[in-house]
């Protein structure tokens, strides 16, 4: 999806493409070297397959197949996108992607599965049902509740010394993205893990300190079906094996709309 344009107003800014990269963090040392120079994870590429629409009673349905995965590997995903897009805005994406390894040479863990996408920056409120206030990762999430929370973009981030992943958010079951009036309300099939910056990953990978965050101009966003957890690798032990995401099947399905964020309420 190139563009999601409802009453003259753009809601998106670069579409949905599959994704398995995080910023390093401390305690990935011990796997960087495999990650970049045996895998090559950070060279994700997508290529399309096949692309199909019909139009049926209510909706228009896409259906894209494309081939996921990395420089010189044997290993990835096969992703099938279903799109229903109704009259009146709403668009229902169904996202299936199938992995496959056509030899054993695949890496233990990657760090996440999921989808990236971007908004414009007036999109500058997030709102979402989940685990929050602060930052919480599936082996770090002991001091959080599940409610409904509020924030900036800028607050969905937080600092550390040497910039890395950070700001993730666990369990969300729906998320509002707003400003300047608008709102695009997402609500998932099952829960789901989010960040949400105004950076790109490569942004933070690259800065050596907190005031060298180069920043993007949209707002980046990740749905993820599984974020690996964070371990302690980097004085003791790594990811329990519950904790590591892996080159596994996995799926993400959401429906999403324009809204009055004034006036939504969830589940309207």
């Amino acid at each position: 999806m190139l563009e999601y344009t409802f009453d003259g107003i753009s809601y998106l800014r670069e579409g949905f493409a599959p994704n398995v990269r995080r910023a390093l963090i401390d305690n990935d040392m011990y796997k960087i070297r495999d990650w970049k120079e045996k895998y090559f994870i950070h060279k994700q590429q997508e290529q399309l397959e096949s692309f199909t629409y019909s139009s049926e009673k209510d909706y228009i349905a896409v259906h894209i197949s494309t081939h996921f995965s990395f420089l010189n590997q044997a290993f990835g995903f096969k992703c099938e996108y279903r799109y229903r897009i109704f009259s009146g805005g709403e668009i229902e994406l169904d996202l299936k992607a199938r992995s496959f390894s056509y030899t054993d040479f695949s890496p233990q863990m990657i760090p996440r599965a999921g989808i990236e996408f971007s908004v414009p920056l007036q999109f500058d409120r997030v709102k979402w049902y989940g685990l929050g206030f602060t930052e919480n990762y599936c082996d770090m999430k002991a001091h959080v509740q599940k409610s409904v929370y509020s924030a900036s973009v800028q607050e969905m981030h937080t600092e550390y010394v040497k910039p890395q992943e950070n700001g993730h958010r666990e369990e969300v079951e729906w998320l509002l993205l707003s400003g300047a009036g608008k709102g695009l309300v997402f609500t998932f099939e099952k829960p789901v893990g989010i960040n949400i910056h105004d950076y790109t990953i490569d942004a933070l990978e690259k800065a050596g300190h907190i005031g060298d965050i180069k920043k993007a101009d949209k707002v980046v966003i990740h749905i993820d079906a599984k974020h690996s957890g964070l371990g302690s690798n980097s004085c003791g032990e790594e990811q329990l094996y519950k904790n590591k995401t892996r080159i596994n099947d996995f799926t993400v399905t959401m429906r999403f709309r324009p809204v009055d964020p004034m006036n939504w309420r969830p589940y309207d």
